[in-house]
């Protein structure tokens, strides 16, 4: 399981370093986080992938299953391979007490 205090701690640091926002998502019982480098994510499938279908489905267990079905979903790398594969226009979500890159 990830220290969840040194990872908030890294991410914070990433965030500054490379400017990348913060999106939080959250009504009722669900909730989730995104971080991505704006200039390099396209906006449109964030909104039609990730922002839609959070707020469609009727629970975080749909959300959490429709997240792990998509066929582009990897593992959350290494802190140090994370900045490489945000400038290649991935995003990180966090929900629930899963981080995954999109």
């Amino acid at each position: 399981m990830v220290d969840e205090v040194l990872f908030s701690t890294k991410i914070s640091f990433l965030r500054k370093r490379l400017n990348i926002p913060k999106l939080q998502f959250q009504i009722e019982d669900k909730n989730a986080t995104l971080l991505f480098i704006k200039t390099v994510v396209d906006g449109a499938r964030i909104q039609d992938s990730i922002i839609r279908p959070f707020y469609e489905l009727a629970s975080q267990k749909h959300f959490e299953a429709y997240i792990n079905s998509l066929p582009n979903k990897l593992e959350m790398p290494s802190f140090d391979q994370l900045p490489i594969d945000l400038t290649m226009g991935k995003l990180l979500i966090a929900f629930g007490d899963q981080c995954v890159l999109l």
